[in-house]
């Protein structure tokens, strides 16, 4: 395994940022935190950048540095977003020597002792720092097009392939099963010719034109960043072949034969059946041949995190807050609102393709866990199905209090009026649940 030494500790980093105001990028004007001047809101924009890598092969890795000199601040420099990245890639690695870096460190120093002027960083503040600095995953792609998300099959009734990831901790989603091939041998059909393959072969799709493999599964969901986890491809769907008896059929009044075609799936939704009717003049349905759609990938947990347990329940977890709201931004910690507590939703057409904000906070009385909980958030429609599920994660790293507040934003299609419901589930838990009713206006009220 390559050498990787520990990031810079909280005290490094806060003190950092005590004596510098500036990106240390020479020309560079632009200032570690960007300030809304009408607000007085700070947004990071700045990284801890190392002179010599954490980890070995990376950028100027010095193979004679200790632990602890790697991550003292004399190894550490401040820059903006764009030339913290900018310093690392190997195409101008070159014009980034470490004794440079070390000049640019030492007017940032200089910089700071004539104005007196840094950024003090509360707890919060310096954790999202070095998460934030902490991202990257040991790999540069340059110049590269990266597709981290699997592959659907390749041949009909084929597994789709499985997500990539990028990551420390992190896994792509499984792919897909394949779909299913059945021969029909119901009423109106002949025997299947011993000498024709039961499976459907390729050649058969070569003059169709199309993009696509009837029954193939799913390609799982690529991940990116530490500990993230990609959703698992679908399900395939079902490839049906019959030889019909148009002959009999004729006798008995065949007049014509309905197609309906099932629509792929949106939106994280199953695949719509295709079905053939065989139909007689007055409407009788002779035959019907039916072909099941393919199944919607899923979201799921990461390895090691559990759902919630009956002995989290007696710790007194409870939801504490569970809404819709028009706009929500997490700063300090706490949850800033805006249009919040939807009580119905009007919409001026339907079908609408629309992204619900969702925001939740959990509370529990202090209790150390040794892996992080998992919980579900399930969209259900008027008539019960389930037609979205995401995976949320609760770390390992909570408040002392045991308060966890977070969001997520739902892409749903909402396609009838009727009461659509939300609800926040672990386990055999509901732990809570939101009634949306959904009508048709002129215009979109909430």
């Amino acid at each position: 395994m390559p050498i990787e030494h520990p990031p810079p500790t909280e005290a490094t980093v806060k003190s950092l940022y005590a004596h510098a105001f500036g990106c240390a990028f020479e020309g560079c004007s632009r200032t570690l935190y960007r300030l809304d001047n009408e607000t007085g809101t700070r947004t990071l924009n700045s990284r801890v950048c190392h002179i010599h890598a954490r980890r070995e092969g990376g950028p100027r890795w010095d193979p004679s540095q200790s632990a602890e000199d790697n991550r003292a601040q004399q190894n550490l420099i401040l820059m903006c977003v764009e030339h913290a990245a900018q310093i690392d890639i190997p195409e101008t690695l070159s014009a980034h020597p470490p004794e440079r870096l070390r000049e640019w460190k030492q007017r940032q120093l200089e910089q700071y002792d004539r104005v007196q002027q840094g950024w003090a960083l509360d707890a919060d503040m310096v954790r999202e720092a070095i998460d934030a600095s902490q991202s990257d995953t040991g790999v540069v792609i340059s110049s590269s097009t990266v597709s981290l998300g699997g592959e659907g099959g390749k041949a009909p009734g084929a597994g789709g392939g499985g997500g990539g990831a990028v990551g420390r901790g992190a896994r792509g989603g499984r792919g897909g099963d394949g779909g299913g091939h059945r021969i029909d041998s119901g009423n109106y059909t002949l025997p299947w010719p011993v000498d024709r393959p039961t499976q459907l072969g390729l050649d058969e799709l070569a003059g169709l034109s199309v993009d696509f493999v009837p029954g193939v599964g799913g390609g799982g969901g690529g991940a990116n960043g530490n500990d993230a986890t990609g959703g698992d491809g679908g399900g395939g769907g079902e490839a049906v072949s019959a030889v019909i008896d148009l002959a009999e059929m004729r006798k008995d009044g065949l007049d014509r034969v309905e197609v309906i075609v099932g629509k792929g799936g949106v939106h994280g939704g199953d695949g719509e059946d295709s079905i053939l009717n065989f139909v007689t003049e007055d409407g009788k349905v002779l035959k019907t041949i039916g072909a099941s759609g393919g199944k919607a990938g899923g979201s799921t947990l990461p390895e090691g995190a559990t759902e919630i347990t009956i002995a989290d329940i007696r710790e007194n977890f409870r939801v504490t807050t569970f809404l819709i709201a028009n706009a929500v931004e997490m700063r300090d910690g706490l949850l800033y609102l805006l249009g919040a507590d939807w009580g119905n939703f009007r919409a001026a057409c339907l079908p609408l393709d629309i992204v619900l904000p969702v925001v939740y906070a959990l509370r529990w009385s202090a209790c150390q866990w040794s892996e992080p909980r998992g919980l579900f958030l399930s969209l259900i429609r008027p008539d019960g199905s389930e037609v979205r599920r995401q995976a949320l994660v609760v770390p390992m790293a909570i408040s002392p209090g045991g308060c966890y507040r977070g969001f997520h934003s739902l892409n749903v299609r909402l396609d009838t009026e009727g009461i659509w419901t939300l609800r926040l589930h672990s386990g055999r838990f509901l732990l809570a649940q939101l009634d949306m009713p959904v009508d048709r206006t002129e215009s979109i009220v909430i």
